[in-house]
Order: C-alpha cells, then sequence, then structure tokens
C-alpha cells in the first residue's frame, strides 16, 4: 500500500492568530499577508509544499549509530540535561518524509512524574537555504481533562504554539535558550492538580503513539493538516535531496 503524506495548511489558521504569528517575521505586512492566505485558501491556492510526512506509525525506529553526526552533536548536550533530570531513553525513530526534509525523534521518559520528551532533529529547506532545528517537547498525558505539553522552540517560533492549539492539548511554547531545569520546573508547575498517567516499561510506548494518533487526527480534522495529492508527492519525490544528507 502507498504511504500517504501529509502537509501543514497554514490558510485554514484563524486570521488573528495567523497575523498574530507572523507579526514578528513581518511586522506591519503580517496582516495582508495573513489574509492573502486566508483568501487564496478559500480558493484551494496554496504554497507548493517543500515536504510531506507520513501518517504516526510509519517511522521507522533506528539504531542511534545510524544518526547523522549533525543530530548528534545538537542532542548530546540535551540528552545529558535530560539524563541529569531523571529520563530514560526509550526509542530513536526516523520520520518516513517525502521532499526536502531529513528528521529525527529521540523520545525519552521520565517514570517518577509521569513526564515524556520528544527531542526532534530536521534539516530541512529554508528562506535562505538548507537549515536546522532542534526542538523539545515535554509531554504529560492526564485521564481526564487535556494533556499538558510545554515545548522548547526557537524564539522566532515561540507564537506558532497558538496556531495549533487543540482541544486535548494544552500548549505552551518558550525560546529553547533557557536551562531545561526550569521549563521542566515549569511543565510540573502547568500538571499540578491534574490526574497526570503514570508512566512505566509497558505502557509509555504505545501510549505516546495514541496520543500521536489523536493529535493527527485533530489537526487533520481541523484543516490544519492536508492530504498531499499524488501528482503533489510524485514533485516531491523528484527533488534532487542530496544536500540533506551532507555532514
Amino acid at each position: 500500500m502507498a504511504i500517504r503524506y501529509y502537509a501543514e495548511d497554514i490558510s485554514k489558521v484563524p486570521y488573528k492568530l495567523l497575523r498574530g504569528a507572523l507579526a514578528k517575521q513581518l511586522g506591519i505586512v503580517a496582516g495582508p499577508v495573513a489574509f492573502a492566505f486566508r483568501l487564496a485558501g478559500r480558493f484551494g491556492l496554496r504554497l507548493p509544499p517543500n515536504c510531506g510526512v507520513g501518517f504516526p506509525g510509519t517511522d521507522v525506529e533506528v539504531d542511534p549509530s545510524e544518526l547523522p553526526a549533525a543530530a548528534v552533536a545538537k542532542w548530546a548536550p540535551l540528552l545529558e540535561q535530560l539524563a541529569d533530570l531523571g529520563f530514560e531513553p526509550l526509542r530513536v525513530r526516523k520520520s518516513r518524509v517525502v521532499g526536502m526534509k531529513l528528521q529525527y525523534a529521540a523520545t525519552l521518559y521520565q517514570p517518577r512524574h509521569g513526564c515524556v520528551a520528544i527531542l526532534e532533529w530536521m534539516r530541512m529547506q529554508g528562506a535562505e537555504g538548507l537549515e536546522e532545528n532542534t526542538p523539545l517537547e515535554f509531554d504529560s498525558y492526564c485521564e481526564r481533562g487535556p494533556d499538558v505539553m510545554t515545548g522548547m522552540v526557537r524564539r522566532e517560533d515561540v507564537p506558532l504554539g497558538a496556531m495549533f492549539q487543540l482541544a486535548d492539548v494544552e500548549i505552551e511554547n518558550h525560546d529553547n535558550r533557557g536551562p531545561l531545569a526550569e521549563r521542566l520546573a515549569r511543565h510540573r508547575e502547568r500538571c499540578r492538580g491534574r490526574d497526570v498517567i503514570p508512566l512505566h516499561a509497558d505502557n509509555v510506548g504505545p501510549l505516546i503513539d495514541d496520543r500521536a494518533n489523536r493529535r493527527f487526527g485533530a489537526l487533520m480534522e481541523s484543516g490544519l493538516l492536508r492530504e498531499l495529492s499524488e501528482q503533489e508527492v510524485e514533485r516531491l519525490r523528484s527533488i534532487d535531496t542530496t544536500g540533506l544528507l551532507a555532514e
């Protein structure tokens, strides 16, 4: 069976949220640009995607020795901090991607406080050529009420959290230049008084996968993610991606 690929559709982001997210990068023209994206989306017009990602579960588990050297270098100080904070490694996976993007994710968990850490490394096409990004998120899953996610992202990406809010997840983004201990303390503060599901070796993997599927489905239902057409996928497959593999 052919793998289906998906991409974000920012034309579905509410105008005020989209304008706010674009404001720090575009200044006074953020409003007109946001309006143009929204209007184009109503007529089915979209910017051609640079890449598409597969549905959760299509990613491939890899041995850490297979990671690109650039990912290892970016992850090393963060993994050391996470280990000091009591996180245990669970798995490393390579995302199923078509087009100009290379993506890996390391998943760790902290049984004592019911917290999952998902550390990503991406190399993708940016405005000025290839760029790398290393976002990190803390997740706590709740029996009742919304889950809690605390993200650590590039300063310019902090406003993007507002664009992808979901009913079942409360998302709060922070600048990734702060100490992880402070961000984890903030995450625990947000979890106080909630029915956080305890984590152990037997339940953590299936629980993470279940929540990933739910969130993906919610993004699809909201229109913030869309399935790429066969023509779009074929176009992305035809792109020369050898530069992504350069060390």
